[in-house]
């Protein structure tokens, strides 16, 4: 398993949890 990977992956998700909280 890729560590970069998967650290890209939280990124995203977080990234995608303060967009729909700010609309």
């Amino acid at each position: 398993m890729n560590g970069s990977s998967l650290n890209a992956l939280i990124v995203i998700l977080i990234f995608g949890s303060l967009v729909t909280m700010s609309f």
